[in-house]
């Protein structure tokens, strides 16, 4: 209702986000206590699932960070809460370098959680897989997707992570995946590494497989299976994109003569940022970025009817249609990452672990 006051309509709304703001973005929709607050929403580079999803095990978080800080009676309950209500703001933040965890940060370790009821309007009060399959969350219209070359973000980290991978690559699988074994973890990671990398392992000459592998797990994967969830639950509209513009200033990929569109980059084209050294491509780009960002928020389509632009339909099947938004943007009708997907998609059926719920963390009385 206050958005009134500042010349906006409470009954449009719509919300954006990248990357931990685009995973908040899209809690916002399924969330029981925001439902009809919003009425369109564009997430960028983050899900409910993947680097910014849900905790797995809430309690166990809790009870890790309480550690580091020095807390030891995290085994009851009643005064792990007592410690965590009383701290002091300062300590609290004192042991931050371990709140991003997993496979070198690929999880978070306080992200949102399922709640227990405790009489109180309650922000997630399922899984969000539960949610979304279950068709109880709000349907509105979304801009969906991610840079072609999310997996940049890890990019400083290669001349560590290559050897690592190498060694033991059952240490970079995504952390919500779940196994009966460490034999058969070994087995599916094996399966993952040829997949990307083949025989030769990790290298500098298939650095792109590299950027391509932490591309799909971080973000592109995780959004995909969610936005692929929406469609066939509730039908949703959504609009999916991939951004892929590079102009002379990207930088060039180390150990290669191409340029990747990195984490978030279709984000920052939309915002407010100095172009006083930008190429007169980029600013190009800016302008049509917001063009179809703009049209989205006020009609509800990126491109209707007299827009410049090529049509862009919503999802109608398997990922696809989507858009490819760079110099010569283009709708494509194959699945957006393909095989990639396809891969993934079989690995989750077998092995995607739900977060832990109140009712199985062994705390409903608690």
């Amino acid at each position: 209702r206050n958005i009134a006051s500042f010349g906006g309509n409470p009954n449009d709304v719509t919300i954006s986000g990248c990357s931990a703001g685009g995973g908040s973005v899209e809690f916002l929709t399924i969330s029981p206590i925001a439902r009809g607050l919003f009425n369109k929403a564009i997430t960028d580079s983050g899900a409910v699932l993947g680097v910014v999803g849900p905790q797995d095990d809430p309690i166990a978080n809790a009870k890790l960070y309480a550690q580091h800080l020095n807390f030891t009676n995290v085994d009851d309950i009643n005064a792990l809460e007592e410690f965590y209500t009383s701290a002091s703001f300062e300590l609290l933040l004192a042991g931050s370098e371990l709140i991003v965890t997993g496979f070198y940060g690929s999880s978070l370790l306080f992200a949102p959680c399922v709640e227990r009821d405790v009489g109180e309007e309650m922000f997630l009060s399922d899984t969000p897989v539960n949610i979304i399959q279950s068709g109880n969350y709000s349907n509105i219209p979304l801009i969906y997707g991610f840079s072609e070359m999310e997996g940049l973000l890890r990019i400083d980290e290669f001349n560590d992570l290559k050897d690592r991978m190498n060694q033991k690559f059952t240490d970079f699988v995504p952390d919500e995946l779940q196994f009966e074994s460490e034999t058969q973890k070994e087995e599916v990671a094996a399966r993952i590494k040829e997949f990307y990398f083949g025989p030769e392992g990790v290298t500098e000459a298939n650095i792109l497989a590299y950027v391509n592998y932490f591309t799909d797990v971080l973000f592109a994967y995780p959004m995909l299976r969610i936005a692929n969830m929406r469609r066939q639950s509730l039908g949703d509209t959504i609009y999916l994109f991939q951004y892929s513009f590079v102009d002379e200033n990207t930088p060039l990929v180390p150990h290669t003569n191409v340029r990747g569109a990195d984490h978030c980059f279709q984000f920052f084209a939309v915002t407010n940022e100095d172009v006083t050294n930008a190429t007169d491509e980029y600013k190009d780009m800016k302008e049509i970025m917001r063009q179809l960002w703009m049209d989205f928020i006020t009609i509800g389509n990126p491109t209707p009817a007299g827009s410049s632009l090529p049509s862009w339909p919503a999802v109608s099947g398997y990922l696809s249609p989507f858009m490819t938004i760079n110099a010569t943007s283009r709708v494509e009708l194959s699945p957006l990452l393909g095989d990639r997907a396809r891969f993934w998609d079989a690995i989750y059926e077998q092995h995607y672990r739900q977060p832990l719920t109140p009712s199985n963390a062994g705390i409903a009385s608690a």
